[in-house]
């Protein structure tokens, strides 16, 4: 069962991942025109003062000890979606918190399509702006989804998944929190 959770909670980041640039897309442009690439020049409000590199390290080296330790996480990762992310879990595999690179995406597209979730909230993370966007109630799904802007069009998600339902989104924020300010400049 716990395998079958771990997959499907896989398959609806895929399926959000790949949905997005559908809904940033679906506004009232003439059907002619082929989607464009999200750039930092969607929207000017998207500062990102200190730019970051997430791709520039392994994933599964993004989460510091301390942090893994704090949230009874196993000390090693394992490499998840195609190798741009990092699955951490505890013992019993009860949480599970993932740091994913999305190279390619603006933090924009997420800001664009925020009538789609349920549950969405912007804020900083040591001076990068996050979002935290969930389609559903993160309280009674048990799995809650964070992304930042690393750079532009570079977002880093955090995921969290807590078969209790207790909180899945405090210790996929922590995580997030944590992962930035140890990323490298980006180039």
């Amino acid at each position: 069962m716990k395998q079958n959770y771990s997959k499907l909670r896989a398959w609806a980041f895929s399926v959000l991942a790949l949905t997005m640039p559908l809904a940033a897309c679906s506004s009232e442009e003439p059907a002619a025109q082929p989607p464009q690439p999200a750039t930092s020049e969607v929207g000017p409000a998207l500062q990102i003062p200190n730019p970051k590199d997430a791709a520039a390290v392994d994933p599964c080296s993004m989460l510091p000890e301390q942090t893994r330790v704090d949230l009874g996480l196993k000390p090693e990762g394992r490499p998840s979606h195609e190798g741009a992310g990092c699955d951490w879990y505890t013992e019993d595999r009860s949480l599970i918190v993932t740091l994913t690179v999305l190279s390619n995406r603006s933090l924009q597209e997420f800001r664009d399509s925020k009538d789609a979730y349920v549950d969405y909230e912007e804020f900083t993370v040591d001076g990068h702006p996050a979002i935290r966007a969930n389609q559903g109630d993160p309280a009674k799904d048990g799995y809650c989804d964070f992304f930042l802007a690393t750079k532009d069009n570079q977002v880093l998600a955090a995921s969290g998944s807590d078969s209790s339902h207790a909180d899945a989104c405090g210790p996929a924020r922590k995580a997030l929190e944590a992962a930035v300010p140890n990323l490298p400049a980006a180039n």
